[in-house]
Formats: C-alpha cells, structure tokens, sequence
C-alpha cells in the first residue's frame, strides 16, 4: 500500500471501504505507516492515528486531522463516514485546492535540474547547488517530522508527503554530520571568496 502503488479498492476481491481502513488503523499492524488507495476514483490516504486526506486533481479535503476527534464508543463508524462524505465531496469539486509543501518544491526543483531546465533563481532554494538542494529536501523531512531518528532512521507515517526511496536515502544522508560539515565548509569558503571580491 505504497504511494507509487496504491491498492484499488473498487476492482480488489475485498472492496469494503470499512476492511480497508478498518486494516489501516488497527493498532496491532506491524506496519505504522500511511496507508495508499485509490477508493471510487479518489486517491484516499489514510493514517494509522485516525486521520485521512481524501485528493483528486488540485482538489483536497482532510479527515480527522484534529487530534482527538475520533475517540471513545463508535469512533471508527463516525471516521469511515466522514471519509465517504469527504469522497463525494471531493468527487463533486468540493475541498480546498491542494498547496503544494516545501517537499514538493524542492522535488520538482532537483527534477527540473536533472532535466538541464534552466530556472529563474526567484526563491532562496533555487540558490543552492544540486547536492545541497537534495540535503535541503532531506532536512525538511526531519525538520517536519516525515522521518526522525533517535537510535534509527524511522519513516513517521504522513498524510501531505510520502518520500520516495531515494529521498529516504537523501533524508538518512542528512542527519549524518559529517556530510552537513562539508556543505557547510564549502559555503563558507564560497562567501569568503565572494568577500574579497566585493571588498
């Protein structure tokens, strides 16, 4: 149930929306991550503690994302219809137009390069280089908290982000000090020089 292939509920031999997100937020799974469907034409994910975003096309609605809503006696009959009301919602253009996160930027950003597009430098990311633009994207993940580490590297389940495998490498390779100290040698040696030139 990842991202790139999320499971189909309407054409699966178990089609219950209920089985699904009833499997996603069970406690007892060895997986904590986010779970990936594609539910009546909609991209659904749904995360372990009880919250989910409902997208298709430019358009979003989120379930749960205040914590503590779906609680108590009835909670998961109470969140499974929110997210068909969201469903319908959404199906019918209802939902607010997705924005996309600093990851997505920077994602599109790194792909634009590897491309040879040429961008405008406009925003304070288009000024890094190419290895300190993936070092960036990987700082943001640990920074909002898409992965963490305290004795491993660990992917926290999220609904508006899902790394890839390769941004999951760039993530582990940021919080690796002896990577950050040469970008930050390397800046600093570049504004030492551009200092004796404009002095």
């Amino acid at each position: 149930m990842l991202a790139s292939n999320p499971t189909d509920i309407d054409s699966n031999s178990v089609s219950s929306l209920d089985y699904w997100v009833r499997r996603a937020t069970d406690k007892r799974s060895k997986s904590r991550g986010e779970s990936h469907y594609v539910y009546q034409g909609v991209r659904l994910v749904v995360h372990p503690k009880r919250a989910a975003m409902i997208e298709q096309g430019d358009r979003v609605l989120w379930v749960g994302v205040d914590s503590g809503v779906y609680k108590g006696r009835g909670w998961f009959e109470k969140f499974l219809a929110d997210i068909e009301t969201a469903v319908s919602n959404v199906k019918s253009g209802g939902g607010e137009t997705k924005e996309p996160s600093l990851g997505d930027k920077l994602r599109a950003e790194i792909l634009l390069r590897e491309a040879g597009t040429p961008t405008t430098p406009s925003l304070w990311w288009h000024f890094l280089r190419d290895d300190e633009l993936e070092l960036c994207l990987g700082c943001w993940m640990h920074r909002v908290g898409v992965m963490s580490l305290k004795y491993e590297i660990t992917r926290n389940a999220t609904l508006d982000f899902q790394p890839t495998n390769d941004e999951f490498e760039l993530g582990a390779r940021s919080c690796q000090s002896h990577v950050l100290w040469e970008v930050f040698k390397r800046l600093g040696n570049a504004r030492s020089e551009l200092a004796e030139v404009s002095s």
